[in-house]
């Protein structure tokens, strides 16, 4: 699983390869779901500080905040509240 969450990351970051912020969210939810250990440093990736002001930005920091919240052991709490924080 370690690999294919970092398949993932690499693909979703690659230079011409646009992955859709709902198709990250739904990636993103399956990995923290069976416990990946690389996933929630996959997620932060998509939350990034400061928070990107085009749209697709926010949707996939949006995405990726709440499959944390919501797949998450901790709920993320470590990466979603600076981001909160930060957006004020």
């Amino acid at each position: 699983m370690l690999g294919f969450a970092s398949v993932c990351g690499d693909v979703g970051q690659s230079a011409g390869f646009r992955v859709e912020p709902g198709c990250v969210g739904e990636l993103l939810e399956q990995l923290l779901e069976h416990g990946c250990e690389s996933a929630k440093k996959l997620a932060a990736s998509h939350i990034p500080s400061p928070l990107p002001t085009d749209d697709e930005g926010k949707a996939r920091a949006i995405t990726a905040a709440l499959a944390l919240l919501d797949h998450c052991v901790d709920g993320g709490w470590d990466i979603v509240w600076p981001a909160i924080v930060s957006g004020r």
